[in-house]
């Protein structure tokens, strides 16, 4: 039985495509714990250069993982705002543009 999509529903499906990967062209290059030359990172915090961007940072739930991360989020120059340490999600504000 051959499936049928109405040019309605293929036309909404291929605009919210291109509009989903023209969002993702845009996007900074993908952050990384790691330092780019597998150095130790440096403890020392980045001082603000840009404007202030959101962040949503995912950990692993119940697991410890976010007082570590929150660690690591300070060092790299930006701010805890709220912590759902339920879920695992982080909302960070941060103007390094490095962040």
């Amino acid at each position: 039985m051959p499936l049928h999509i109405s040019r309605t529903r293929r036309a909404v499906a291929a605009s919210a495509g291109l509009a989903t990967a023209a969002a993702l062209a845009f996007l900074p290059g993908t952050a990384s714990a790691a330092s780019a030359d597998g150095g130790p990172l440096s403890t020392k915090a980045a001082q603000p250069t840009g404007p202030e961007l959101s962040y949503i940072v995912n950990v692993r739930p119940g697991h410890g993982n976010s007082a570590r991360v929150q660690r690591a989020v300070a060092q790299a120059g930006g701010s805890v705002l709220q912590a759902y340490d339920q879920i695992g999600v982080l909302v960070v504000h941060s103007a390094n543009a490095d962040f």
